[in-house]
């Protein structure tokens, strides 16, 4: 399950994300701002059609189900299913080790790295593999086998140099120590290049037939900034032809030999690049007499089917229909079956989510608030707690709400106060449709359409956004806790939402909880969010300072590190964004309700 990493515009610009209303500007001009040199070619390329016809789309029925599968698989918490427990004592040879972690042998492993060793010097840093469970003889593996691994490396080109890590899990069918059978394999690539940590996430799924790979293998790879696709389709005398998607568009397009680019690399958007390139063994042509020589023959290439008794992976909760080949440990079923189950209450069912222990929000000092001491534990406390239990609703009661006590459970601003945003929004083409809400309120005093004193209120609807051709598509579930005075928001408010992407939504589903006071429906002092995004096992930190003239002063960490600091007013950027990252010179920006200034004359007025 080699994977092909493509240099073109459409991999290497990072998209953006969102988790809530004014989050998702936010993230917007971020990407505007780390990809500002190609803008203008990628604006191109998401608005005009693209490629279509048939070579285009997904090839076939069986790598259509695989990548459902996959793509139902990255949204699960994959935390347990990673986890070194104890092992088999059981000491492998080369070959079976190589299969464990490359899906190939010694062999192709050296050609691979001898074909970049021009550009890039790599010094291993130590390997690990715990066979969790199989048939382990004499070094070599057999029958059904889940195993998990590590490879630390260290890697140094012209341009860079930097550490990876990278966690592995292959659940798959061996036989005398080589895949034979279907497998799946899951990674996590960190990488630490020039000082900045970076995390994919790789999905694969196809079969081998004595060590060889058969049939149709498909890759999903990724994190939250975006994600690719890639389908193998394996040929007679050992090509491949691969297709590959960026966020659901079409790519490229080729063929390899032994693994390498041979043939013609097609681009399915002429922004990318207009017209095809050649390559022959991996490298790129000048003249294309070659391609166009052998371009007749590839063409008549026959499919290498995987045989039709081959063994399959064991079923993950609903995502796929494989029989099962062998019984999972109960811990390693409650993980794997995580977006099978449900939590029914009320009168919806919540998804299942992990428990988020693994956060790293920056520290109190950090954050400069005064809320961070009392703030950060609670936050923290909810999300490594059971989220989806908190956010099950319990006991209902008949309560009809009025627009704004409604507006206030799901949006914490008065019906007016939330239209007004959506219509100054929806100015700058931020396309926003919140859907019909179900709310419950199970705790609280319900009286003519408003509620008085504390309450719990639990909510769910389906939230659409988009912006040009990004679009996020989600269902929202939600727990409220705090009090209303006359209407009104007062006093503490605790929230605990799920934000659950799904298909064809460019942002990955997040986690998140957040505590603020309020003063006669007004937000005062600081507001902290803490956001747990499972997919790339990352930690998004929101300090929001409300001021009074109206605005909003923001400061974003992700992991750990400084993003950016803005102000916004009635959801636009309305003031400096400043996005802390050396490698945009830690870059200034103006804007005046939403719209980008050429001086900063009005922005030193708004000040920080």
């Amino acid at each position: 399950m080699t994977v092909v990493k493509i240099g073109s515009i459409a991999v290497l610009v990072s998209l953006l994300t969102g988790c809530s209303s004014w989050m998702e500007e936010h993230e917007r001009a971020m990407d505007r701002a780390r990809a500002h040199q190609w803008n203008e070619m990628m604006d191109k390329h998401h608005n005009e059609p693209g490629a279509t016809g048939p070579k285009w789309q997904i090839p076939n029925a069986k790598s259509q189900s695989y990548l459902t599968y996959l793509e139902q698989l990255t949204q699960q918490n994959i935390d347990g299913l990673m986890q070194a427990s104890d092992g088999l004592n059981c000491q492998l040879d080369d070959v079976t080790s190589s299969f464990v972690m490359h899906q190939m042998t010694p062999e192709a492993i050296a050609r691979v790295r001898q074909s970049t060793a021009d550009l890039v010097q790599t010094e291993q840093r130590g390997q690990s593999i715990t066979v969790l469970s199989g048939d382990c003889a004499q070094g070599k593996l057999n029958g059904p086998v889940s195993a998990v691994y590590t490879d630390n490396s260290y890697s140094r080109t012209e341009f860079f140099s930097g550490e990876t890590q990278i966690t592995g899990r292959i659940d798959g069918h061996f036989k005398d120590g080589v895949l034979h059978g279907e497998a799946r394999v899951i990674t996590i690539d960190r990488s630490n290049f020039n000082g900045s940590w970076r995390e994919l996430r790789y999905f694969n799924i196809g079969v081998y037939d004595n060590g060889k790979p058969v049939g149709d293998h498909v890759n999903v790879a990724g994190n939250d900034d975006g994600r690719s696709v890639t389908v193998t389709q394996h040929l007679e005398q050992n090509r491949a032809l691969i297709n590959s998607w960026m966020n659901g568009r079409p790519n490229t397009r080729y063929h390899t030999l032994n693994g390498q680019i041979d043939g013609w690399m097609e681009f399915a958007s002429a922004v990318l690049k207009d017209s095809p390139s050649c390559y022959r063994a991996g490298k790129q042509l000048p003249v294309t007499a070659y391609c166009h020589q052998i371009a007749p023959s590839l063409v008549q290439l026959k499919r290498v089917e995987a045989p039709a008794d081959y063994a399959r992976v064991e079923s993950h909760g609903e995502v796929a229909t494989a029989p099962v080949s062998r019984t999972p440990d109960a811990n390693t079923t409650a993980a794997s079956s995580a977006s099978a189950e449900s939590f029914t209450g009320g009168t919806w069912n919540v998804p299942a989510v992990g428990f988020y222990s693994w956060l790293k929000p920056p520290s109190n000092a950090t954050l400069a608030s005064a809320n961070a001491a009392s703030y950060m534990p609670k936050l923290t406390t909810m999300l490594a707690g059971d989220v989806a239990a908190q956010l099950t609703p319990g006991s209902q009661q008949e309560c009809v709400l009025d627009a704004d006590t409604k507006s206030y459970i799901l949006f914490q601003l008065t019906a007016d106060e939330h239209a007004a945003q959506r219509t100054a929004q929806r100015k700058h083409n931020f396309d926003y449709d919140d859907g019909a809400a179900d709310i419950i309120v199970s705790q609280g005093q319900c009286t003519d359409g408003t509620i008085q004193g504390r309450f719990v209120a639990h909510y769910t609807h389906p939230h659409r956004f988009s912006t040009g051709a990004y679009q996020q598509i989600s269902d929202i579930y939600g727990r409220v806790e705090g009090q209303f005075i006359d209407g009104r928001l007062h006093g503490e408010l605790k929230r605990i939402w799920l934000q659950q992407a799904k298909s064809g939504s460019m942002a990955a589903t997040d986690v998140g909880a957040s505590l603020v006071q309020f003063n006669s429906g007004q937000r005062v002092q600081d507001e902290l969010q803490l956001l747990a995004i499972p997919n790339s096992r990352s930690t998004r930190v929101i300090k929001t300072t409300y001021r009074s003239d109206g605005r909003e002063k923001l400061e974003i960490w992700l992991n750990g590190k400084r993003q950016i600091s803005s102000v916004m007013r009635n959801g636009l950027n309305d003031g400096f964004i400043k996005y802390h990252d050396p490698a945009l010179n830690n870059l200034e920006q103006c804007y005046r309700d939403g719209v980008v200034q050429q001086s900063n004359s009005y922005c030193q007025q708004v000040g920080f």
